[in-house]
């Protein structure tokens, strides 16, 4: 369900508790997810080394139909809520958002392994070296896009949300004179109003002499620019699981990682996000 960041959250916690509880697993295997808006799948590029574990394997044996047929386990709610223990000769489907890291922690590292993050890093910043070339780079994502007419639901963060997550990650990290460079993230749809904000930016902190602002090419694919953002010094995300994974999987550990206190706009209701953030990430408010 949903978009890259909301897949990852899925198959993470899927693999997670396999191995936690010693199951096998599968996912179903298709070019594009057609539940509610249509959405691509990433197995045949960033995740293309676990298709061996989906439908499209020939030992599979379990096809998609099959796979809609057997009983499902439900999340009970956003916050993190353990996973109940299935005997291993039962079969089931997880289904649920999975939004909170604690489902994948302990896995964390060897599912990375799997989908060769550190290798796909790698050629990331080797492809894009432009952006990434040694400078301390910050990451800035905007999330706007379909939020534009949901905005109960998904509200658009205000550019005093990118200027208190700046200023918070200068003042701890950074001198005035510092050479430091914010790598700017948006839909392509976006750019009119995502520069506005960022010529609002330039101009709040223009005493910090050695600043430059750039943005990312909109010809990039998006699985491609979260891996940039993974590769950045620091983070600022949006309230977005794409650039929350983008956070998630920068691995530099020094990294600053800013949020927005709002998450979900009143039209979710009181939603617990307790679990949903890593405890080393700072809340903007």
């Amino acid at each position: 369900m949903g978009g890259l960041g909301n897949q990852l959250f899925q198959i993470f916690a899927t693999i997670s508790y396999a191995f936690e509880h010693g199951h096998q697993f599968v996912f179903p295997y298709s070019d594009r997810l057609l539940v509610g808006k249509i959405r691509q799948t990433y197995w045949h590029n960033f995740l293309t080394n676990l298709t061996i574990f989906t439908t499209k394997n020939p030992v599979c044996r379990f096809s998609n139909d099959n796979l809609k047929t057997i009983p499902e386990i439900k999340e009970s709610g956003f916050h993190y809520t353990k996973i109940p223990t299935v005997s291993v000769n039962k079969t089931f489907s997880l289904h649920g958002y999975y939004q909170s890291y604690k489902y994948f922690e302990a896995f964390q590292d060897k599912i990375n392994a799997m989908i060769l993050l550190t290798n796909q890093q790698k050629s990331v910043i080797q492809k894009y070296a432009k952006y990434l070339d040694g400078m301390p780079t910050i990451s800035m994502h905007f999330r706007l896009g379909d939020y534009k007419e949901k905005q109960h639901f998904h509200p658009i963060m205000p550019k005093e949300y990118y200027e208190s997550a700046l200023m918070y990650i200068l003042n701890m990290k950074y001198s005035l004179d510092a050479p430091v460079r914010i790598l700017y993230f948006c839909e392509k749809e976006d750019n009119g109003i995502v520069d506005g904000v960022m010529d609002y930016i330039s101009k709040q902190f223009a005493r910090y002499s050695a600043l430059q602002i750039v943005k990312v090419e909109d010809g990039i694919e998006d699985w491609q620019q979260l891996l940039l953002m993974s590769c950045c010094s620091d983070n600022i995300i949006a309230n977005s699981s794409f650039s929350w994974w983008g956070a998630y999987f920068n691995q530099n550990k020094d990294k600053c990682v800013c949020y927005p206190g709002t998450w979900f706009g009143p039209a979710m209701g009181p939603v617990n996000l307790d679990d949903l953030f890593p405890p080393t990430w700072h809340v903007i408010v």
